[in-house]
């Protein structure tokens, strides 16, 4: 007895007809199915649901043509074949490869790298500071992946070049000098050089760049892409980045994103993530928002981000290596909250327009949507900023004491105008600036300030420095100022949890000699209050899906935007009323935007 049918369409999905009852239990098995459909289902064609829908019409049979049930039972097996390898890797049941380095990688990249190899697709969210830049050096070596593309923030480039040069002796490695294809078997001087076996881009040269490295003809042919500190690609097909980013990995054999904080903001960035690193595996967009994600916030929170978590290791798509499992352990990391006076005078200076904005975001009405999404923006950073500016004196004359203690201080932040107030304070300890205004020379140079002995000078970079100014959104990947520093002051917050992490992992990494102190100096008043309550949210969200197994077990439902929250909070300390609780349920519903994350996945 047959109870329906089913067909592969051109558009990669499994078309299904059933009686009523089987599609009933059809929903149970498979969450993405939308509700509301019944005899008529579509589903994507990943492995995951071939696997499941093999194992389904042994019970539920249906009519399936011969080539497409030939294709699903290849499809099944493949997803048990690279499951079973997967946990056979990840178990140490194996033997693992030997890669052609100079120098010997350790054995849990090596992992790392066999993992990609045999899956073609992963992601490693590793802990900062465990050295996740060696395993797909090991992959370089494997025949196959060459020539590679290396996709990483503006500053780590040269990193990159040195670890692959320091590990690949005579390799050919080249950055991306402009966003404009040039002729890349050309050095300096017109000499021919031959191509290059690894390429290494900014994010923001992709756009230019995508057709020539992934084109055989007259291009280089890609066959590896590498996306380091992949959360760049959080926001999703609404940059020119992103779409670039996933031309290029739709060209590529191998993918492989590296990040220890994947999720910066809320969990269904992940299936951005997976759209560059493994189209279809997680469904499409509204398939996986039915499965995986809640009500809250537009449908961006994940409900269960252990479970998440938990799948995507078992589909081998994620593997995280933490200290304590490699055994290699760091001298810990103190978060210290620090209350600070603030200056008034900053916040009266906007008051009146603070106000205003948050009075047109409160306002009832979807009429007022576009004003309502204009007025977040510039709510969130006018009180951000005054906030800084407010705290910032105290905030320098904290750092005054812990380099006079005989410390030397990475100072974070986000606001030039508040940098300005920070380098005029501590001009005469020594400042040296790492923000979005410098080049990556100019920034290089002022980590090797940073780095030189105090008192000393260098001929090519300038006197020591004391502090380092740094942009919280910047710290991503930097090596090496852990072994002249351990304390961090984070004197703007981040909206974000995951970028304290990131900014603390630039000292709490290989080399560190002593325990990390991170100072989070924080006011009463401002912006500051609503921030360390959405923090508490995000961060539930995040260690849930990359560390399932430390992560708190709780659900988070947020209710609603953070700008909202924001423009409560700025009513309510200026003695202003607030407006009653508005009907309807969700903020977007009435204008309330995300002037952070502006692109939902």
């Amino acid at each position: 007895m047959k109870y329906g049918s089913a067909r592969l369409g051109s558009d990669h999905r499994w078309h299904l007809e059933m009686e009523p009852h089987v599609a009933v239990r059809m929903k149970g098995i498979f969450p993405q199915i939308m509700v509301g459909t019944h005899q008529k289902v579509g589903l994507a064609d990943t492995l995951d649901v071939c696997r499941d829908l093999a194992w389904f019409v042994t019970r539920y049979p249906l009519e399936i043509g011969a080539e497409d049930r030939t294709y699903l039972e290849q499809r099944a097996a493949e997803h048990e074949r690279r499951g079973e390898l997967a946990r056979r890797i990840i178990s140490g049941d194996y033997r693992p490869s030997s890669f052609s380095l100079a120098l010997p990688p350790r054995d849990y990249q090596v992992r790392t790298a066999d993992l990609l190899l045999a899956n073609r697709a992963l992601l490693d969210g590793s802990e900062v500071g465990v050295g996740k830049t060696i395993g797909p050096i090991c992959t370089f070596t494997h025949p196959g992946t060459l020539p590679a593309l290396v996709v990483c923030p503006v500053s780590l480039c040269f990193q990159w070049q040195q670890e692959i040069e320091r590990f690949i002796p005579g390799i050919k490695v080249h950055i991306l000098k402009t966003g404009q294809p040039y002729d890349l078997a050309v050095g300096a001087r017109g000499r021919r050089v031959g191509l290059p076996d690894v390429v290494i881009s900014s994010y923001h040269k992709l756009r230019g760049w995508a057709p020539a490295l992934v084109s055989g003809v007259g291009g280089l042919g890609i066959k590896e892409v590498v996306f380091d500190e992949i959360q760049e690609l959080h926001c999703g097909p609404t940059s020119d980045k992103y779409d670039a980013a996933a031309s290029i990995a739709d060209a590529c054999e191998y993918r492989f994103g590296l990040s220890a904080t994947p999720v910066i903001n809320y969990g269904a960035e992940i299936w951005n993530i997976f759209r560059v690193l493994s189209p279809g595996a997680l469904g499409e967009l509204d398939e996986f928002k039915r499965q995986w994600c809640g009500a809250g916030y537009n449908n961006r929170l994940v409900a269960d981000p252990v479970a998440l978590g938990t799948y995507l290791r078992d589909q081998a798509l994620f593997i995280r290596h933490t200290r304590a499992q490699i055994k290699r352990f760091l001298p810990p990391v103190t978060r210290i909250p620090q209350h600070v006076e603030a200056d008034d005078r900053r916040l009266d200076e906007v008051g009146d327009r603070v106000a205003e904005l948050a009075r047109i975001i409160l306002a009832q009405g979807g009429r007022q949507k576009g004003e309502a999404f204009r007025a977040g923006e510039e709510l969130s950073w006018r009180l951000r900023q005054a906030t800084g500016l407010a705290k910032a004196p105290y905030v320098a004359d904290m750092v005054r004491m812990l380099v006079e203690s005989g410390e030397k201080v990475l100072l974070l932040g986000h606001h030039r105008e508040v940098y300005e107030v920070w380098n005029k304070s501590l001009e005469d300890l020594g400042v040296a600036m790492y923000t979005g205004s410098e080049s990556p020379l100019q920034k290089r140079k002022a980590v090797e300030r940073f780095r030189l002995p105090r008192g000393t000078f260098s001929a090519e970079c300038g006197p020591a420095a004391s502090v380092l100014v740094m942009a919280l959104r910047a710290s991503q990947g930097l090596n090496g100022l852990q072994e002249v520093c351990s304390v961090a002051v984070h004197g703007e917050l981040d909206w974000s949890p995951q970028i304290h992490l990131q900014a603390n992992g630039r000292l709490a990494r290989d080399g560190q000699q002593s325990p990390v102190l991170a100072y989070y100096p924080m006011a009463d008043k401002g912006s500051d209050p609503v921030i360390v309550d959405i923090l508490g949210i995000k961060r539930v969200q995040a260690e849930g899906i990359t560390d399932p197994d430390g992560a708190p077990m709780e659900q988070i439902d947020d209710g609603g935007s953070h700008v909202k929250a924001l423009a409560e909070a700025a009513l309510r300390q200026r003695g202003l009323p607030v407006p009653a609780a508005l009907p309807g349920g969700t903020p977007e519903a009435h204008g309330a935007p995300a002037t952070e994350e502006p692109c939902p996945p």
